[in-house]
């Protein structure tokens, strides 16, 4: 444990000193990151994006716009204030939540779940830990074609969280789900790693719980709003998306999200109850970039909380679900994750709904948080960050501890 906290102080310790002849010129990088952004949505087919660039040194964003906030119509264009689904970026939020809790002693990471849900028999053993790092081993409801079907039947249903962990629950071992006939999971807890949004269901009823308050409360009193961290511009949103939001919300149209939902169908205002505390915020990049810096600067959560974040765990091979004791290994912390870049590793959390995509950054080594959000599930928001950083960097020579290696698609 000792050399993995030592590893994670490196990671954080890791902002490199740009050459005395780098400069973050105004003019030439801005029409840089304009054209890097037109580029991508225009390449894969995007109706809107939005990018906000967060550089050292700076104290205000560099924010970009491009393309139109309704598909087809050029006089309605996207802008800076415009809001946008993040989809599982929301995990960060809960994640972040539950963290602060462990930091007041109310949770504790390694307590097993028989304490909050005596109903489930067959999820006892799992801890909070394990829910935050997808090494539970629970069946993933947004993995049910009985689901999938549901949702694109009843856009407008409204999920509870105890709805859906009870779909989750009641889901029945077979060849399609993988899961084990006498227990009911993927794997057994700890021993593996599996995507899964009903972690962070269950992550967000335990909140409420503790706090006795419903998780929306929680997260607006906590993160949101002025009076905490400035977060003008995230909302969580327990069912569909009502006035004044609507008129800032940018359209988001199915292509990759449901396969049972019409392609190219506009899904804004869709219920977002079935995503609950792991999806159901909707925000810009620029708070995003903001959320960014407040996670890995530790402005959130104390020390101890923010190396128990960055604690990160293989998600896939024979070592899936083990922790990860060195830098240059992609892998999934606390509600973040860690990937893999030619100016050395970085860490985010991509998100997606159905009809929307956005990712959130820092690199370290270079002290540079990056934010996209667009209006569908087009392209890897991932290679999209890194094309972000190229438009930034360039060729500029930063000492990379992991030169060579590189990263590899994952779900986050």
């Amino acid at each position: 444990m000792q050399n993995i906290k030592r590893i994670i102080l490196i990671s954080l310790c890791f902002i490199i000193v740009l050459p005395s002849s780098f400069a973050f010129e105004k003019q030439g990088l801005n029409a840089r990151l304009q054209a890097a952004i037109n580029e991508i949505r225009k390449d894969n087919n995007i109706p809107g994006m939005a990018l906000s660039v967060s550089l050292p040194g700076e104290k205000m964003t560099r924010d970009f716009v491009s393309g139109v906030k309704v598909k087809n119509n050029k006089n309605n264009l996207i802008n800076t204030g415009s809001l946008f689904q993040i989809g599982s970026d929301t995990k960060s939020f809960t994640a972040v939540l539950t963290l602060q809790l462990v930091a007041e002693g109310i949770l504790k990471l390694d307590e097993p779940l028989d304490k909050w849900f005596p109903e489930y028999k067959y999820w006892q053993r799992i801890t909070i830990r394990q829910l935050l790092n997808h090494s539970s081993g629970i069946f993933n409801y947004t993995e049910s074609e009985k689901f999938m079907k549901m949702m694109a039947k009843q856009p407008n249903k409204q999920w509870s969280a105890k709805a859906l962990a009870d779909f989750a629950y009641q889901e029945q071992p077979s060849k399609q789900n993988k899961l084990d006939r006498k227990t009911h999971l993927y794997f057994p807890p700890g021993k593996g790693f599996h995507y899964d949004n009903t972690g962070y269901v269950l992550l967000g009823m335990i909140i409420s719980k503790v706090r006795n308050k419903p998780f929306a409360e929680v997260i607006n009193n906590r993160l949101l709003g002025s009076e905490n961290y400035n977060m003008l511009n995230t909302y969580y949103i327990t069912g569909t998306i009502l006035a004044p939001l609507r008129s800032r919300m940018a359209h988001g149209y199915n292509t990759k999200g449901n396969e049972y939902i019409k392609a190219g169908r506009d899904v804004t205002f869709d219920s977002l109850s079935w995503m609950n505390a792991a999806g159901a915020l909707v925000s810009n990049s620029r708070d995003l970039v903001l959320w960014a810096r407040l996670i890995f600067l530790q402005r959130i959560l104390p020390k101890q909380q923010l190396e128990d974040m960055m604690t990160l765990v293989h998600v896939q091979g024979d070592k899936a679900g083990e922790t990860i004791a060195g830098l240059c290994s992609e892998g999934y912390g606390l509600g973040v994750g860690r990937r893999l870049s030619e100016y050395g590793p970085f860490w985010n959390h991509v998100g997606g709904s159905v009809g929307y995509q956005a990712a959130f950054a820092w690199l370290p080594g270079a002290d540079i948080a990056i934010a996209i959000t667009m209006t569908n599930r087009n392209g890897d928001a991932t290679n999209f960050i890194k094309k972000i950083f190229r438009a930034i960097l360039g060729d500029t020579t930063l000492t990379n501890p992991c030169k060579n290696m590189q990263g590899k698609k994952h779900t986050w």
